[in-house]
């Protein structure tokens, strides 16, 4: 089981916007295996970003899912589709001790190695404050695999999407 795992996730469509955060996350984080949760992103892609990758011990693996076999609760919100809860299932689709999730939209500007080994004190997961308000950003989440997992965060967090479509 490897220790660590970066995933991201994204389709087809938006792999223009994935291409840019993992170039910047590849030139910033050095000897890193990432993960693309995908249905639809050709092999050859893969192929063509390894090849640029090799000789520097990064690696960009094509993780396919089902999206249609991921439960997701309900959500009405627009700039929210199923890609949006591959994160949550990310403990499931790795069996790395310790998952860095992050939304395929984001710039990396640092090495990743010091989130990837930061000291979560016990919790299963940690992420960021968004700034002057009370609610979070998900689009970073370090994930602790064995702790998530026995809360049974995935499942508690399906059924408050379910419970709670408006918030």
């Amino acid at each position: 089981m490897p220790k660590e795992a970066i995933v991201l996730a994204a389709n087809y469509g938006y792999v223009t916007a994935a291409e840019t955060t993992l170039k910047s996350l590849f030139y910033h984080t050095p000897r890193v295996t990432v993960y693309l949760a995908n249905e639809d992103i050709p092999a050859e892609w893969f192929r063509n970003i390894n090849h640029h990758l090799a000789g520097t011990g990064s690696r960009l693996v094509d993780l396919k899912i089902d999206l249609a076999r991921l439960a997701t609760g309900k959500t009405t919100w627009p700039h929210i589709n199923q890609y949006s809860y591959v994160k949550i299932h990310a403990p499931q689709l790795l069996t790395a001790a310790r998952i860095l999730y992050l939304d395929c939209d984001l710039i990396v500007r640092h090495s990743l190695w010091p989130l990837v080994h930061f000291d979560l004190q016990g919790q299963p997961v940690g992420m960021a404050h968004e700034i002057n308000s009370p609610s979070f950003n998900s689009g970073v989440l370090l994930i602790d695999r064995a702790r998530w997992q026995a809360a049974e965060l995935t499942e508690r967090c399906i059924d408050f999407f379910s419970h709670h479509e408006d918030e």
